[in-house]
């Protein structure tokens, strides 16, 4: 398994855009990962997919995913949490991943941000 993976770091002037990139794409996503163990998560779908390892993996902060979209309360992330992101292009079958992202923690971004939203409106 490869180590070398390429991690771009989101910052509240990029969020806008990559954020809605994420959301559309319904990227995969996992919740509370040290970065250095970033490849781990990509490299887990090697073995039912070719993976693209060229593409980057992306990482928001619980700061910023609770600043973008108003999350508080219990409901909100620490602020230190490392929400990793793989957009879907970096899997050439994205249904083979469908079923195995549960193994290890994925979700699909949208479904993160409906369920964040949904909580929060309680």
């Amino acid at each position: 398994m490869s180590k070398q993976i390429t991690i771009i770091k989101i910052t509240s002037e990029m969020a806008d855009k990559y954020l809605k990139e994420f959301y559309d794409d319904s990227s995969l996503t996992f919740e509370g990962v040290y970065l250095r163990e970033a490849h781990l998560y990509r490299d887990f779908f090697k073995n039912v997919t070719e993976v693209d390892t060229t593409k980057p993996a992306y990482v928001i902060s619980g700061k910023l995913m609770n600043a973008h979209y108003g999350l508080t309360g219990t409901n909100a992330y620490p602020n230190d949490t490392n929400i990793l992101v793989f957009k879907l292009d970096t899997f050439k079958n994205v249904m083979s991943i469908a079923l195995p992202r549960f193994q290890i923690g994925g979700r699909w971004f949208d479904d993160i941000v409906e369920n964040n939203a949904h909580r929060e409106e309680r």
